[in-house]
């Protein structure tokens, strides 16, 4: 997911890019308001095909883990999807659809071809930008007995920061998996678990109580540490790379599957 923060933004850009074909449809097909219409409406259902098509293809490609969490398969807030096969078979059903309408189907193409070019761009801007100023932060925290800790020895390894609190119903429903996978993934990546606003008994209280054997659970008092990455709710996941750049981030309880696929493309 491409995001500022935080934030998901990918479903805004999808809609830009809708947006700009619709605008270019408009000015080429405005004097023909029955073309106009065919044209829009096509556009649309390529759209939604090209969406469902590439959210399928990503869902194949981790079958294995989604196999496992069938319902995880419609969860498409977890992110995941392979843009140039929803751009392929959106591009297809336009074709078929306008396949004996050579005038409509030049207009229609055009108008599509500026609605991906629009989203390529702002994605990539949006990309780069998002990679330039959202880095691993330079903060200072507290392990459970009480030693300051930063995170700057994880610099050169993958790192997946989970900022939680143990009152937040979906940070609980996750830690179990977030526990699982720290253990699977030792080598090649680094978990940390950064608690917001709680104190050390408190979080000790609740690992004992759930049993949960977790290393890199950290505290923040101040919650500062969702304040300079603007978390805007619990729990918030961010994926970094060796570079220290963020990739991804996911705001709300991950599915096992959806971690899974997105540490494999962290890994990558």
């Amino acid at each position: 997911m491409l995001s500022l923060g935080t934030v998901s933004i990918d479903p805004v850009l999808v809609l830009l890019g809708f947006a700009s074909s619709a605008v270019v449809a408009v000015a080429v097909l405005h004097r023909d308001r029955n073309a106009l219409k065919a044209v829009i409406n096509i556009l649309w259902d390529a759209l939604i095909i090209g969406v469902l098509t590439a959210r399928a293809a990503f869902v194949l490609q981790g079958w294995h883990a989604y196999a496992q969490e069938p319902l995880s398969i419609v969860l498409i807030q977890d992110g995941g999807f392979i843009p140039w096969i929803g751009i392929t078979s959106g591009s297809a059903w336009l074709l078929y659809k306008l396949r004996r309408q050579k005038p409509r189907l030049a207009r229609a193409l055009i108008a599509a071809a500026i609605g991906v070019s629009t989203w390529l761009i702002i994605r990539h801007a949006v990309h780069q930008q998002q990679q330039q100023s959202l880095n691993i932060p330079a903060i200072t925290l507290q392990d459970l007995s009480g030693q300051p800790v930063t995170l700057a020895p994880f610099t050169g390894k993958p790192l997946v920061l989970n900022v939680w609190a143990s009152w937040c119903p979906p940070c609980r429903r996750e830690m179990p998996m977030l526990a699982a996978a720290q253990v699977q993934y030792q080598n090649q990546a680094t978990f940390v678990l950064v608690n917001q606003g709680e104190t050390a008994a408190a979080v000790r209280q609740y690992l004992l109580r759930e049993q949960l054997k977790l290393q890199n659970v950290w505290l923040d008092p101040s919650g500062q540490t969702a304040q300079i990455l603007n978390a805007r709710a619990l729990p918030t996941t961010l994926f970094f790379n060796a570079k220290g750049e963020l990739t991804e981030a996911h705001v709300g309880a991950l599915s096992t599957a959806a971690l899974q696929v997105k540490l494999a493309r962290l890994l990558r």
